[in-house]
């Protein structure tokens, strides 16, 4: 029988947008409950991207990505009344994750030491752009952060493209993804730390740090040798890279000296593999236009990816297609490792998410989870957690400090 390693685990989620989110879904699949406060109308990827109407209601593409397997409570965090609701939740929770921009949360009155206050056990995580400075200055901190500037600010974005144009963004929340996991890591090393001493840990993760540690080869380069990496060809290694073929693209990485020597064989170039001036991936790399690329480019441009992969592979060079979202879903791979999970979602049904990465004997599946209206669990947690009476929730919603699902009003389809 699967076993959910987190259950009994209980999260305070004040998290919104992507990097949080991906904490407290992976915390989800694995077992934990993850009360998911949002503001009364919902928080922001309910209401930005891609919307989605049907006659059930109204959601968003981006509200669908992170948000299975969690219970919505909508309050308000600035009302009296939702405050309370807030530190009668921390007092029961094992964790809270909140991704605000620092300060945030001293104004709302629950720093940590007040939540230290009124929980000693608690373990308080804060995903944000450049890190509070609880534990490390943090210069930046003030400034409103997305994953793609911190991306730029780390030399990401100084990496990518062809090293001829401006830099180029990685077309995903790439630094946001990476430190949710980062956070989901961080927590779980402070819940193994709580067992031994019985008391919460702080866990600050910067999506700057995240994206820094990404970006680990060209600052180690830059520390030994002086040298800037930039965009354009890779140098330490060719062919490593994108070549066009008669229906797209496929990746060639060559790393030994037997994948090169190979490679000239696949391409029926034998004569390139004693070539003096292509001995090692650094000489590939500095004669990559000149001699490397026009080779591969003119063997590959008469084939499919997916010969050129089947013919590369054949020999034992390292090699893919590039693939568009349609052909991921198709491929037998992303369906073998279950990274395609079925989700039922209150507007659109079923829908079909990326599923989660890390696979362990007896984990627990989370196909069949689901993604939670707003305010669907109000009453609910209100009621099982923290002990109200139904008159008292229903005068904090007549005060404006809480809200439950049959209140809110679903969109015209």
């Amino acid at each position: 029988m699967a076993r959910n390693s987190l259950e009994g685990v209980r999260v305070v989620d004040l998290t919104q947008i992507v990097s949080g989110a991906v904490t407290t879904m992976l915390m989800a699949d694995f077992g934990a409950d993850i009360i998911k406060l949002e503001p009364l109308e919902g928080e922001p990827y309910r209401n930005s991207g891609y919307p989605l109407r049907t006659a059930a209601g109204e959601t968003n593409l981006n509200f669908l990505r992170f948000s299975r397997g969690k219970r919505s409570v909508a309050v308000d965090l600035k009302s009296p009344g939702g405050k309370d609701v807030l530190s009668r939740l921390v007092a029961q929770a094992d964790v809270l994750v909140e991704n605000f921009r620092p300060g945030v949360m001293q104004r709302l009155g629950f720093d940590h030491d007040a939540l230290r206050t009124i929980n000693p056990r608690l373990i308080y995580t804060s995903v944000s752009g450049f890190g509070h400075d609880d534990l490390y200055p943090s210069p930046f901190g003030d400034r409103p952060a997305y994953a793609i500037i911190t991306e730029a600010m780390a030399g990401l974005m100084y990496l990518a493209g062809d090293g001829k144009g401006p830099p180029v963004w990685m077309g995903f929340a790439m630094a946001d993804i990476f430190a949710g996991t980062l956070a989901f890591a961080g927590i779980l090393l402070a819940l193994r730390d709580r067992e031994a001493t019985g008391r919460g840990r702080r866990v600050d993760i910067s999506m700057y740090d995240a994206a820094l540690l990404m970006n680990d080869l060209p600052m180690t380069a830059y520390s030994v040798t002086g040298e800037v990496h930039g965009g354009g060809q890779y140098l330490l290694q060719s062919p490593w890279g994108p070549f066009e073929t008669t229906d797209g693209y496929v990746v060639i990485a060559v790393l030994t000296q037997p994948q090169w020597e190979a490679l000239c064989d696949v391409i029926g170039r034998p004569d390139l593999r004693d070539d003096e001036r292509l001995r090692s991936g650094r000489d590939r790399s500095a004669n990559h236009d000149e001699l490397v690329a026009p080779a591969v480019r003119a063997w590959t441009a008469m084939r499919s990816k997916e010969e050129c992969t089947r013919l590369l592979l054949e020999l034992g060079v390292p090699a893919g297609p590039v693939n568009t979202s349609e052909e991921v879903y198709a491929s037998p791979q992303a369906s073998a490792r279950k990274m395609l999970v079925d989700v039922d979602d209150p507007v659109m049904g079923q829908v079909s998410l990326v599923g989660n990465p890390i696979k362990m004997d007896d984990a627990p599946d989370p196909s069949g989870s689901r993604t939670p209206r707003l305010g669907e669990h109000t009453r609910e947690v209100l009621e099982s957690l923290l002990g109200m009476a139904a008159h008292e929730i229903e005068r904090l919603e007549r005060q404006g400090a809480v809200r439950a699902a049959d209140t809110v009003r679903p969109a015209v389809a």
